[in-house]
């Protein structure tokens, strides 16, 4: 952030984006961890526990004036998790549950910009639309059983943002500061009938998280 003030000083010329311009723009977000521990109480029991999603995004939109952009996004989610257990001398033994959730979100958006320099414009980015989930669960061992159920979601986000243009190009850097964000989702669960509404704000001592980098292409429109 201080690098960023830095060079906000030395650029007097206000960035300006052409009518039609189109946009580009893409994230993958990765998580995951595991971990394993023995229990020595009795019989000696390990336990094995894993979590690893992967959740692409993709965005498109077009600039109707310089400040303004309205675009559609896409997201797919998918993440697996896994717990396992079984007594240290008598392999095959214990439990073993799989989960597998997924999910596919289609995000209308739209976006006013606020040149700060020559290559830095803030945004403002405010997307809403459905999202459908779905997952799947495989207990065996000790107890064995399968269970699948799904759900639509319907979220609404406001969030600003920062980008950089790269010189003579027409890629950008763009960061989120989910920090200073709002939003809200309602859940429906059709399995039992009920639903959940949530909202939430980025205000948190976890500040690492709140933020979100990517790679953005803006193509002016061709001139004859």
């Amino acid at each position: 952030m201080g690098m960023i003030s830095g060079l906000l000083g030395w650029l007097p010329v206000r960035a300006q984006v052409q009518d039609g311009t189109r946009y580009w723009g893409g994230t993958v977000n990765l998580n995951g961890n595991t971990e394993k521990s023995r229990q020595n109480t009795g019989n000696s029991t390990d336990r094995i526990n894993s979590y690893h999603s992967i959740t692409p995004e993709l965005q498109w939109g077009k600039f109707v004036n310089p400040t303004t952009l309205i675009g559609l996004g896409g997201r797919y989610g998918f993440s697996r998790n896994r717990n396992k257990s079984e007594e240290a001398f008598s392999p095959g033994s214990g439990s073993r549950e799989t989960t597998i959730r997924q999910s596919v979100a289609l995000l209308p958006f739209i976006r006013k910009y606020k040149p700060l320099g020559e290559r830095w414009t803030v945004f403002l980015h405010a997307e809403a639309g459905p999202t459908y989930n779905w997952q799947k669960s495989v207990a065996k061992g000790t107890r064995s059983n399968t269970d699948k159920n799904h759900n639509w979601q319907y979220e609404l986000s406001v969030k600003p943002g920062l980008v950089y243009f790269i010189p003579k190009r027409s890629l950008a850097i763009e960061g989120y500061a989910n920090i200073l964000s709002l939003s809200a989702s309602y859940n429906d669960f059709e399995k039992d009938g009920g639903g959940q509404f949530l909202f939430a704000t980025g205000l948190s001592t976890d500040f690492p998280s709140y933020f979100t980098i990517r790679i953005a292409k803006y193509l002016a429109p061709k001139t004859n």
